[in-house]
């Protein structure tokens, strides 16, 4: 044996100088990188006790000894008992030759890209440029093959892929044209790594769900062309920076039959696995019998909980966009025989050549009499309202619940009008309309009306104004005070969480402040606690005293927040609120529960465009399990890039409630 030399390993060598940005050294000597090998290779010959030619059998041929220099950058790995070479650079394993041949493994590193790059003793920069300040940075690239795979995957959930795209011959081309150390990926291998990454999301979602204190749940049914059902469950929140949260929690798979009772379990177990049972302030859901049933047995036990505000009243949300659907297919309904003859007269012709085409052209027979003309004419201006106000709320990518009575009590005010037309189809109209928008207005108006009141630019004056319009005599007032009653009652629920916490912190730096003195007394007993800790503890002791004013008396006093001219529809209740959050420490808290409750099943339904793109007749062999992430990791790669869904998305669900009659 010579003189002991320096165990250097290539591949650790170049993966070093790869990390650290240094350049590569000139040149290894053929000794070292020997020794190298030698010191990962097994060792065949042992100095100590007998041969194992001897033990063997004498007559057995000696093992060959290795003369050709690719075996210093590949070792023998033992695989499934058998021994074979693997490359050190690309630690890809090949089959072990009979012969003993090396042809194989010499092809190899003429196409192994680490290898090449070490070779070559050259660097790559990349640049990495900043939208905000226009600045970049230029560094030392290092293609990190874990990195790509997992990009890969959040291209395929985000856009919607299929797993075979990474199969795509194409593709791959692109892919290799782009960078020469690309890796064909399989569509099992595209899967896995979507699973993890689903798996990674889902325990930051939960991480952050610890922090929430109140969410807001929307839910809906859908069935697939698979004719499987699937309830999506989504979580509305507002973080600690006033940003509105969304996430989709479950999209899982439901069986028949959807009774209440079945609805109820799956959302109380969807709850249970996201640690959110106790945080639970609204549900939104569409106006379906199930669904009441559902939503009253969840009502009855957070209620035996002592987890609902306010004694529930603001727990059940009926879906706008759901309730405004049904309103207008009553209306129609009543003159359903006109609107569908005007839909088929529109696709032969227009209103103004109609009788002149009537009397040359004796296929045409769907010519309107001046009558059922004004007919068209008096539905479509009592619809009109409905597709205006849906248009004004939905035009925000995010409505917040304080949007919709500003709007929405237009609904309740020309229904009350339109009841004393003195046309009898029309009062036939509204009658079905107004049974039906009454009882979504009885349960909804509590809700949109405290929402209202916490947007600075409302206040009770947007209360006092339209309750008078929609309301007739005593029944005035009674709803004004009610609305009052019960945001009075609500801010007194904060108050009384905010108090008991300041208490329970006060406690705990009174225990801090008793263990620290009795250690740290000199002579008088006196604690050696600083005076900044001692000023906080007094501080918290006067916080608990009540003032003079209730923050909800100061904010209602306040006189209401005028916007600059024309930046009345970019206002931000959230930003004001953050804004003035030091402020109204307690009633901010308040307005951010209230303000994320979602007054529609939109967000829901929006998953259910994706789901059909991704449950199209090319996958419909897909597992509900798979089903599930892919849609709910869709959404999680989507809320860490910051992005959002095309507006299109959210305006083509609701193209079922627009008017589809003629323009006048």
């Amino acid at each position: 044996m010579g003189d002991p030399v320096n165990d250097v390993d290539p591949v650790e060598e170049y993966e070093n100088e790869n990390s650290v940005g240094i350049s590569l050294v000139e040149a290894i000597s053929d000794n070292d990188r020997d020794t190298a090998q030698n010191s990962q290779a097994p060792n065949t010959m042992s100095t100590e006790g007998p041969s194992t030619e001897v033990q063997t059998g004498a007559y057995e041929r000696k093992k060959r000894k290795r003369t050709s220099d690719v075996w210093k950058d590949f070792v023998e790995v033992d695989s499934n008992g058998v021994k074979q070479p693997q490359c050190k650079w690309c630690k890809n394993i090949f089959k072990a030759s009979r012969s003993s041949s090396t042809t194989t493994l010499r092809r190899h590193l003429l196409t192994c890209l680490p290898y090449m790059g070490f070779k070559k003793k050259q660097k790559v920069l990349a640049v990495e440029s900043k939208e905000a300040d226009g600045a970049f940075t230029v560094s030392n690239f290092t293609y990190d093959r874990n990195r790509v795979r997992e990009l890969a995957s959040h291209m395929i959930l985000y856009h919607e892929y299929p797993f075979s795209l990474m199969e795509h011959v194409v593709f791959n081309r692109f892919m290799s044209a782009n960078t020469p150390y690309w890796e064909k990926m399989s569509q099992v291998a595209a899967k896995k790594e979507c699973m993890r990454t689903y798996e990674n999301e889902k325990t930051k979602l939960r991480a952050l769900l610890k922090h929430v204190n109140k969410v807001h749940i929307t839910n809906d049914m859908w069935t697939s062309c698979q004719k499987l059902s699937y309830m999506v469950v989504t979580c509305h929140f507002i973080d600690s920076d006033w940003h509105l949260q969304r996430r989709v929690l479950n999209f899982c798979n439901m069986p028949p039959p959807h009774t209440g009772l079945l609805i109820a379990d799956a959302l109380e177990k969807c709850f249970q696995s996201w640690g959110i049972e106790n945080k639970i302030s609204s549900i939104t859901v569409d106006n379906a019998s199930s669904n009441d049933v559902a939503i009253r047995i969840l009502k009855n036990d957070f209620r035996l909980k002592k987890t609902l505000s306010v004694s529930g009243q603001l727990f059940h949300v009926r879906c706008y966009a759901h309730i405004t659907n049904l309103l207008v297919q009553y209306g129609v309904g009543e003159i359903r025989d006109i609107v569908d003859c005007v839909r088929d007269a529109i696709k032969y012709l227009f209103k103004e050549v109609f009788p002149r085409y009537g009397d040359r052209d004796r296929c045409f027979e769907w010519v309107l009499t001046d009558e059922e003309w004004g007919q068209v004419e008096n539905v479509c201006q009592l619809l009109a309202i409905f597709n205006e106000v849906t248009n004004i709320v939905y035009a925000s990518d995010y409505p917040t619940a304080n949007l919709f009575l500003s709007e929405i009590w237009r609904m309740k005010d020309i229904l009350g009008k339109k009841s004393r037309d003195e046309n009898e189809y029309v009062k036939s109209m509204v009658r079905k309309m107004s049974a039906k928008f009454d009882k979504y207005w009885g349960e909804c108006n509590l809700l949109m009306s405290i929402a209202a009141v916490l947007d600075p630019r409302f206040k009770m004056v947007l209360i006092q104004f339209c309750f008078p319009l929609i309301y007739h005599g005593p029944e005035v007032a009674k709803n004004i005070d009610h609305v009052s009653v019960v945001l009075l009652e609500l801010y007194n629920e904060y108050v009384h969480e905010y108090n008991s916490t300041v208490e329970a912190q006060r406690e705990q730096d009174n225990a801090r402040m008793n263990v620290f003195g009795s250690s740290s007394s000199v002579g008088t007993g006196r604690s050696m606690q600083g005076g900044q800790s001692l000023f906080k503890s007094f501080v918290r002791s006067v916080d608990t005293l009540q003032p003079s004013k209730s923050e909800l008396d100061n904010y209602l006093e306040e006189s209401i927040y005028i916007c600059e001219e024309g930046s009345d529809a970019s206002f931000d209740a959230l930003e004001w609120w953050k804004i003035n959050s030091l402020k109204f420490r307690t009633l901010s808290k308040l307005a951010r529960d209230i303000l994320a409750t979602l007054i529609t099943t939109v967000s829901s339904k929006s998953t259910f465009s994706a789901g059909d793109r991704v449950i199209d007749p090319h996958r419909a062999s897909l597992k509900t399990e798979t089903v599930q992430m892919l849609l709910c990791g869709s959404d999680w790669v989507r809320a860490l890039y910051g992005l959002k869904r095309s507006s299109t998305n959210s305006m083509d669900v609701l193209s079922e409630t627009h008017i589809l009659l003629p323009q006048q």
